[in-house]
């Protein structure tokens, strides 16, 4: 035990000399901003408020409108929708469904199709939303 012990003792004398911290480049300024801008924008993709998105479709989707794609623009703070209706009027009343949750707020209607290789003839339509506005009208 005792020749451990000095073995040890010997070992810790021979120790190298602590590393020395080598400090990285200083960033440029276009590096930093690039840096931050990333940064802000992963801030903004984590702070998308998805339980009101799902929210506010989920609660104004009905039996008679299916949603195709959803596609978020966090600078924006936007979603731009398509989806599929059954004719004019369900389009209509998803979209004013839509308006009443006012999670999601202005829904603007971006363009409507009918299909009309479809023997059922649906309408396909597409449409942007804030969320940002929403909270702001709730204030």
């Amino acid at each position: 035990m005792a020749e451990l012990e000095t073995e040890l003792s010997q070992l810790g004398g021979q120790q190298s000399e602590p590393r020395q911290r080598t400090d990285a480049p200083p960033l440029s300024s276009a590096e930093l901003e690039d840096k931050v801008r990333k940064a802000n924008r992963i801030i903004r993709q984590l702070n998308t408020p998805w339980e009101d998105v799902f929210g506010a479709l989920e609660r104004s989707n009905g039996d008679h409108v299916a949603l195709l794609s959803l596609e978020s623009d966090p600078a924006s703070a936007q979603v731009r929708v398509s989806a599929e209706a059954r004719n004019a009027r369900r389009m209509l009343e998803y979209m004013d469904r839509l308006h009443k949750d006012g999670r999601l707020w202005p829904a603007v209607l971006q363009t409507h199709q009918i299909m009309i290789e479809d023997p059922l003839r649906p309408i396909r339509f597409t449409y942007t939303a804030s969320w940002t506005s929403a909270k702001q009208a709730q204030k």
